[in-house]
């Protein structure tokens, strides 16, 4: 081969440039060089590459694969602590207590379960009007006073109220009439 055209510095540009994965830089190089045509300089770079035998550099992917790891492990964490919600705070027995006993009562004040007892022992429980219901709270339960009007067996329109005992699962454990 023949490259009295150019120097040895420039020789030594053009196979640092082939050794590094640069062969087209080397070419468009060697042609300023020497202002052969491209497929010229293209043949005599690659010429100077298999008389030096210049293999170029295989590219590492680990450095990449490993900031590729580390840009996805900084997201991931960045993402888990954007979406931690505050842990629901702890209840005291005393507040747990108050929430079943707050439960217990429909958004008008009557106890369901209350209601439904009393109706069961009307004459007529479609006759049931609700009013007002008062409750105490006692060790074993809820002390729930109803107050209603209903019709009596002569159809008359009454006023009354029932004291019901509510245990803690919500039923109705005792009732009296009260007037």
């Amino acid at each position: 081969m023949n490259n009295s055209n150019i120097t040895p510095d420039q020789l030594e540009r053009i196979k640092s440039l082939c050794s590094s994965n640069k062969k087209l830089e080397a070419v468009k190089l060697y042609k300023s060089f020497t202002n052969k045509s491209l497929p010229e300089s293209k043949n005599m770079v690659e010429e100077i590459c298999i008389e030096n035998n210049i293999k170029p550099k295989k590219t590492s992917w680990k450095g990449f694969v490993i900031a590729i790891i580390v840009i996805f492990g900084l997201i991931a964490f960045i993402v888990s602590m954007c979406s931690k919600e505050e842990p629901a705070p702890k209840l005291t027995k005393q507040q747990i207590h108050l929430s079943w006993i707050n439960a217990q009562f429909e958004s008008d004040g009557s106890n369901f379960a209350s209601v439904q007892y009393i109706q069961s022992m009307m004459n007529n429980a479609k006759s049931f009007d609700y009013i007002e219901t008062k409750h105490v709270v006692v060790k074993d339960g809820i002390e729930i006073y109803t107050t209603f009007t209903g019709t009596n067996t002569f159809g008359g329109v009454v006023k009354n109220t029932a004291w019901t005992k509510i245990d803690s699962t919500g039923s109705v454990v005792d009732y009296k009439l009260l007037y």
